[in-house]
């Protein structure tokens, strides 16, 4: 069904309105947003969709592409106000055939004090579109701030030629902010073609900063992605700070991997006051460069963070390289520091036993007093941040685990209980990612036009 009856018979302008803000309650109110893209919104209820919602009699099939975003392109932006009062929209499916997909695609509005829940977020793109997926909005120009995110969120390159972009709030964050904010998402970044021209970037909160910044924002779900953080996969430029992961990297079937508990790959910007505690595993056909901070740093400041997870990688090929760090695979880890769990490639930063991670004086380099406290949590004995307390249920650091390539260490007064939430294997419900292989539709036009030159040989050769 294209427009519901609820649609026809309640126009947008017909809502009830509090405070010059318009009221939504219900799934038709919601859709409506799309009619004024520069109203001022507010949840009053818990929008609930069912599978009903999404099955070719129900209103929200599309002709199977489901909820279409608020907000579906640059020049549709959405650029009100949407203030989730607390409330959630729950069940939310997107299996969108183009650039943007979330419950906005695109925004340079303000979204705030919303949960999106059991959500389940597809983008596909074809030929040179780029592909961005969010579980609140695909492409992030303007501000969201205190939102919660939980579900899965893929973004998927069908063609030889299209970057992809996802993250448990945005898929790509350009001048925005994002803030206060928390995921607990399963975030996917890849092709079903070929690799060789694509970047995938995949983030607990966001999959790529090119400006803008992100702050006090948590995650404890799950990235695979070739550019993968447990915040951001790539950061160009902007600033993200007092932000923590406690989720599980787990990646493979890519030709190159830059990885990092915080941050994928820090090209320019600034990281300061961020931590790690999930575990980081990676394995690619070419390159891989892991840390427990930053994967790779060629750019940008990076300071007062650290590490306690588990940071482990290799290449399929003895002869590639893969680099490893506790703090950052390649690149300058100076004023960080890392558990030492084993004798990594790249030592940049301080190594410390696990007593000296419990213990403030170690951490010379931060701010006590406005941006860190000792002991804030019963369970986590390690620095938390004032502006993201941990909320995660924690068993203790990966002690004793050896990362690839390196020499195993074990800490006498170590733990040996493992993060939680539990790692997840590289195969958990992810398609194949074709990392060398040229789909068939690309040999057709290559086909042809051998044919033509075949024919134009023949008669040339007939008219002699």
């Amino acid at each position: 069904m294209l427009v519901s009856a609820t649609v026809l018979l309640f126009p947008l302008s017909a809502k009830a309105q509090t405070g010059g803000y318009t009221e939504i309650r219900t799934k038709a109110e919601l859709a409506a947003v799309r009619d004024d893209l520069d109203g001022r919104y507010r949840l009053m209820a818990d929008i609930v969709f069912t599978a009903q919602d999404f099955s070719e009699s129900g209103d929200y099939y599309q002709f199977g592409r489901f909820w279409r975003p608020i907000g579906y392109d640059a020049d549709n932006a959405f650029t009100g106000e949407f203030d989730g009062n607390g409330f959630s929209v729950r069940g939310l499916q997107v299996n969108a055939k183009g650039s943007y997909a979330g419950l906005f695609g695109f925004s340079r509005g303000n979204i705030s004090n919303l949960n999106v829940t059991d959500c389940t977020i597809k983008a596909s793109g074809y030929n040179y579109d780029m592909v961005y997926a969010g579980g609140v909005v695909g492409y992030n120009a303007g501000s969201i701030s205190s939102c919660r995110v939980n579900g899965t969120v893929e973004a998927i390159s069908e063609s030889m030629f299209n970057n992809t972009y996802a993250g448990g709030i945005a898929g790509l964050t350009e001048t925005g902010t994002i803030q206060n904010c928390h995921t607990a998402t399963t975030v996917r970044a890849y092709t079903t073609g070929h690799t060789s021209y694509h970047d995938f970037h995949g983030g607990g909160i966001v999959g790529c900063v090119k400006s803008g910044s992100v702050k006090a924002c948590t995650s404890t779900g799950t990235v695979r992605a070739n550019y993968a953080g447990g915040v951001v996969g790539l950061l160009q430029n902007g600033t993200v700070e007092s932000c923590w992961n406690a989720g599980a990297l787990a990646l493979d079937g890519y030709s190159e991997i830059y990885a990092g508990g915080v941050i994928g790959r820090l090209f320019g910007g600034t990281v300061r006051d961020c931590y790690n505690s999930g575990a980081v595993r990676a394995e690619a056909s070419n390159t891989v460069y892991v840390g427990g901070v930053v994967g790779h740093r060629s750019g940008g400041t990076l300071g007062a963070c650290y590490n306690i997870g588990e940071v482990k990688a290799q290449a399929k090929a003895s002869t590639n390289t893969c680099l490893v760090g506790g703090v950052v695979g390649e690149g300058d880890g100076s004023g960080c520091y890392y558990l030492s769990l084993a004798d990594y490639d790249n030592r940049s930063g301080k190594a410390c036993a696990n007593a000296a991670m419990k213990t403030q004086a170690s951490f010379q380099d931060f701010d006590f007093t406005n941006v860190w406290t000792m002991g804030g949590s019963a369970t986590y004995p390690y620095p938390e941040l004032r502006a993201a307390p941990m909320t995660a249920a924690f068993n203790g650091p990966t002690v004793g685990k050896t990362s690839v390539g390196a020499t195993t260490t074990t800490e006498p007064d170590a733990p040996t209980y493992t993060i939680s939430p539990t790692t997840t294997t590289a195969t958990d419900e992810t398609p194949d990612l074709k990392a060398d292989t040229v789909p068939w539709w690309v040999l057709i036009p290559m086909g042809a036009v051998l044919l033509v030159i075949v024919v134009i040989i023949i008669l040339l050769l007939r008219q002699r």
